[in-house]
């Protein structure tokens, strides 16, 4: 547009080459960002709260300050993402938000923060404190690793100029955010408690379950041991007969345990109750007494 007009009007290419000289003003850089996530630990219920590095080199003495903005050009919801499916986060300056995703344009009124460099020299480096990345707690989000890349947008002002006056001559740096979500578990029997107890009592229900809860950021592993080799003896008795045993066998999540892991999918943080059933074999001959076995169940997370 500045070139389709005559260049007998000197106002107007003054102005011109004004624009063009703040739109220089500065240079921006923003320190990558690579943070940990876990929604079971620490971050259930404490929000994550991460510095930006964010640095200006001033280009010339005419600043009256600069907007700042930061964009995520990759995501077009509200609130925003770590890349498609990772934690939703905030970048707030003083306690303001200053992110926006592609849908709502660039540069949006009310949601950036004008930052006044302190030293008038020109190519002086300066910090600009207050810019943090939020991430909020307890969210349900996969183990895995989570890419984001976030435009660090500024506009350039004069003295007295507004948001309202400034032309669309905006400019970029660019935020990588990393976010690193561990594969985790917690694991318990209902109540809470880690010790339980099966009884089937005179043996008239041949089949009866505990439930395990497993809450789980990612897949995992079960594995199931047994004191007495998957077999109740005798109590008291260390070598017992075939009518002091009583064998028996055993599922988790209605999946048979045939003494190797068993694998199954993440559960989330809000966890699920699943079933380790005992059934007993045929109890007739068996001499009377109190017949037990011990069970250690191990959960262990799996790698994403």
């Amino acid at each position: 547009m500045r070139n389709s007009l005559p260049v007998v009007i000197g106002g107007l290419m003054l102005l011109a080459a004004s624009s063009a000289q703040a739109s220089n003003c500065a240079q921006f850089n923003a320190g990558d960002i690579n943070l940990s996530y876990d929604p079971l630990g620490a971050q259930a219920t404490g929000q994550t709260v991460q510095p930006v590095t964010l640095t200006g080199e001033r280009k010339n003495k005419t600043t009256g300050g600069v907007q700042i903005q930061f964009v995520d050009y990759n995501d077009s919801t509200t609130p925003l993402h770590i890349g498609t499916r990772g934690p939703l986060f905030d970048v707030e300056a003083f306690g303001k938000s200053i992110a926006i995703g592609r849908a709502q344009g660039a540069m949006m009124p009310n949601q950036y923060f004008t930052y006044t460099f302190r030293s008038k020299n020109t190519y002086d480096y300066e910090n600009i404190p207050g810019v943090q990345l939020y991430i909020d707690p307890g969210q349900n989000v996969p183990a895995g690793i989570y890419y984001g890349s976030l435009d660090v947008q500024y506009r350039c002002l004069t003295s007295g100029q507004t948001f309202s006056s400034q032309s669309n001559d905006i400019q970029s740096g660019v935020l990588h955010v990393n976010v690193n979500v561990p594969s985790e578990l917690i694991a318990n029997l209902s109540g809470g408690s880690t010790v339980g107890t099966i009884d089937f009592g005179n043996f008239s229900d041949t089949t009866r379950s505990a439930s395990v809860n497993v809450a789980s950021t990612g897949p995992f592993f079960v594995l199931i041991e047994s004191d007495h080799h998957y077999r109740m003896v005798l109590d008291g008795v260390h070598s017992p007969a075939t009518n002091q045993k009583i064998d028996y066998d055993l599922s988790f999540n209605g999946y048979p345990f045939d003494g190797r892991p068993l694998h199954f999918l993440r559960t989330g943080i809000g966890g699920a109750g699943l079933p380790l059933t005992v059934h007993v074999h045929d109890t007739h001959g068996k001499r009377n007494g109190l017949y037990k076995d011990t069970l250690t169940v191990t959960i262990t997370p799996a790698a994403f």
